[in-house]
């Protein structure tokens, strides 16, 4: 054991058994060598100054601690309630300015006026030194050997950060109660070693064996940087990742606070029907919080994670929180749009009627255009049109009678009460059936271009299959497997040029996808025997063509869900989503992989006109049923408005409606998803100091 006496302190160092002695007399020896070859002072790496405890017992500047502050807290809160003595814990890197370990602790303990009944515990976790430091007017300043040797040292020795604290307040309670077991530390002495020299040879052997010394351990200096300096990064960047999760929880936990009540007063002003799409995503988003919860509550318990585990874990908690506040941010538009119908519906309502005039002088229009389409035309893009033009008209008439409604309110005397019933509910419905009744007119302009095109596009078709026709016979007798593709590109060419009756209705569409299947076909059997440019050229020659008719395809489809929702079940809605998203990717696709680019384009013109076929069945199922509505009713007929509205999707909405007032769902509150303001407590701590401080003596050494 060696002491030394500053100040009125006394220092302890020592050596934890099973350290390897010889690191420290090779660090020893390379100081040694840098200081007197180079002149220059050794700088420790993430040198660090004392440290100022403010209100707290703990600081933890290296970042060693993670979850188990709460542990180490715990001990010290246990000490000072059972002793009146009170730990303060730090951990650094290195001690720095000044870089004795006595003489760094006795600076902290001057700067925070620390008295006689404050203990201070400080570990340099990269040089692995510490310093057990009591006031030398405190009684238990002579057991301070007998504490860091059984108490601190054994965990220091095993990288236990956290129990290192903990066994010092076990300590320190020991020695307060007079149950501390004797003992000393094992010093760690200064040694010197004195060499006489035999000859001038030995003298150059020896400078020449102290730089190669210096050499390898300067090669192992530079390496220990460089993993300290990525552990500091990636120790920074996860402490970044923790505090931007830990926000986002406030935030989400703040917007479903104010959306939960603002739902409420919604629900009572418009009824559940009407609020359900917010509801559900506050039910969403309450869930995700729940969970992202969940986990930060796993990062705070007494089992830590490894840092790779505590990266994954913060990652979900911030997808959960992102995730649940961008769904109650979707909604919070519309939600505000809604409550904003009471305040404007007077001009919403003149909106209506102008829209509603418009609209139906085109009615007349509309069924001369299908009548004249449905004679010259076959197949399923035609078949889109069926009930067009009739459920359009009855959509206006749905409209027209629900704005009427609204205009009769408003016009009411008001409530005694001072409340005049809300009209949003009327509005909408009023606004929506206009809506869709623009989307069933607008479809036959739709259909009409299509036709136009696909007619238009038959020879250029027929064209691109007789060149691979060409190419393909004369290639067929070295390759067995182009004669299917042949014979089927061959049938369609002659489907294609044959003359028809003048009385026969045609189907350009289909006859446009025949060819092009037929084309792809061709073009798939020939690919080993061309060259890998020609097909690709081929390919984006037919891939443009091919995802304007998938385009047109998937638009007129959508338009028949959409005005026809009511009765058309999930998979046909499906297959179009499917089919948009594989004309997405195609459309991604084009300019690096044209080959697969085609495929999907084809592949989504295919499910959109599966998705017709699957969407005509259903609604046809649909009229088929008993209808508690009644039955049908040709233009502008009244028995007909009823299903009209249900099939478009409309009149669900309606049959729960409630009234009475509320608050507003964007009001006051914050609105549906807003922020709000943090939560979390402050800290108090004790261990405070006499005037000026005391000096300090205690234990310390290297572990």
């Amino acid at each position: 054991m060696s002491t030394r006496s500053d100040a009125g302190a006394v220092a302890v160092g020592g050596s934890v058994a099973g350290r390897a002695p010889w690191r420290a007399t090779l660090a020893v020896l390379a100081m040694t060598v840098v200081v007197a070859i180079v002149g220059l002072p050794g700088t420790a790496a993430y040198a660090e100054s004392p440290v100022d405890f403010g209100s707290g017992d703990i600081v933890d500047s290296a970042g060693v601690l993670g979850g188990d502050t709460s542990s180490v807290q715990q001990a010290i809160d246990k000490l000072q309630a059972d002793t009146g003595q009170t730990l303060l814990v730090t951990y650094v890197n290195t001690f720095d300015n000044p870089s004795d370990r006595e003489q760094w602790v006795q600076q902290v303990r001057d700067a925070n006026q620390l008295g006689n009944t404050n203990v201070v515990l400080a570990i340099a976790v990269k040089d692995r030194l510490y310093q057990l430091s009591f006031s030398d007017q405190s009684p238990l300043q002579a057991d301070s050997d007998a504490i860091a040797e059984q108490y601190v040292v054994p965990s220091l020795s095993k990288n236990d950060w956290a129990g290192a604290a903990i066994g010092a307040a076990d300590g320190i309670r020991a020695a307060a109660a007079g149950q501390l077991n004797g003992g000393s530390g094992s010093g760690t002495g200064s040694g010197s070693s004195d060499s006489s020299g035999g000859g001038g040879a030995g003298w150059v052997f020896g400078i020449l064996a102290v730089i190669a010394v210096a050499v390898i351990l300067f090669i192992f200096f530079r390496r220990s940087l460089k993993k300290r300096a990525v552990a500091r990064a990636a120790a920074e960047q996860r402490e970044q990742l923790e505090r931007k999760a830990g926000s986002l929880l406030v935030q989400l936990d703040d917007a479903l606070k104010t959306s939960e009540q603002e739902v409420g007063f919604a629900q009572a002003q418009f009824g559940d029907d009407a609020v359900k799409p917010f509801t559900d995503a506050l039910t969403k988003a309450g869930g995700a919080a729940r969970d992202a919860f969940a986990i930060k509550q796993k990062l705070e318990d007494a089992f830590p994670e490894t840092p790779e585990q505590r990266a994954s874990m913060t990652a979900q908690i911030t997808t959960l929180a992102e995730g649940a506040i961008a769904e109650l941010d979707a909604r919070s538009a519309d939600f505000d749009a809604l409550r904003a119908l009471d305040d404007h519906a007077v001009d919403a309502l003149k909106t209506v009627t102008a829209d509603a005039e418009t609209l139906r002088g085109r009615l007349d229009a509309a069924h001369a255009r299908i009548a004249d389409l449905q004679q010259r035309f076959e197949g399923e893009t035609t078949a889109t049109l069926v009930g067009n033009a009739t459920q359009a008209d009855q959509l206006l008439a749905f409209a027209t009678d629900a704005a009427q409604q609204a205009a009769a309110t408003l016009s009411a005397p008001v409530a005694p009460n001072g409340h005049r019933a809300s009209v949003a509910m009327q509005v909408r419905a009023a606004q929506q059936s206009i809506g869709q009744a623009g989307q069933l007119l607008d479809a036959v302009d739709k259909v009409e271009q299509t036709l136009a095109d696909a007619t238009a596009a038959v020879a250029k078709e027929v064209d691109d299959v007789q060149s691979d026709l060409t190419e393909a016979r004369a290639l067929v007798g070295q390759v067995p497997a182009l004669a299917g593709p042949i014979a089927a590109g061959a049938d369609a060419v002659t489907a294609a040029t044959a003359p028809a009756p003048a009385s026969d209705k045609t189907d350009p569409v289909a006859m446009v996808h025949r060819l092009q299947k037929a084309e792809a076909a061709l073009d798939a059997a020939l690919a080993p025997s061309r060259e890998e440019r020609v097909q690709r050229d081929k390919a984006v020659a037919l891939l443009g063509r091919t995802q304007v008719a998938a385009q047109q395809q998937i638009a007129a489809a959508g338009d028949y869900i959409a005005t026809r929702r009511g009765a058309v079940g999930s998979e046909p809605r499906q297959r179009l989503s499917e089919a948009q998203r594989l004309l997405d990717s195609s459309t991604a696709l084009g300019a690096t992989d044209p080959v697969q680019a085609l495929t999907q384009a084809q592949r989504a013109q295919s499910l959109a006109a599966s998705a017709i076929q699957l969407a005509q069945s259903d609604v046809d199922r649909y009229h088929d049923d008993d209808n508690p509505w009644g039955g049908g009713g040709g233009r502008r007929s009244g028995s007909g408005v009823i299903p009209a509205a249900v099939i478009g999707g409309i009149l669900g909405g309606l049959l729960g409606g409630g009234g009475g007032g509320g608050g507003g769902w964007s009001g006051g509150g914050g609105g549906f998803g807003g922020g709000g303001g943090g939560f979390g407590g402050g800290g108090g701590g004790f261990g405070g100091g006499f005037g000026g401080g005391f000096g300090g003596g205690g234990s310390g050494g290297r572990f």
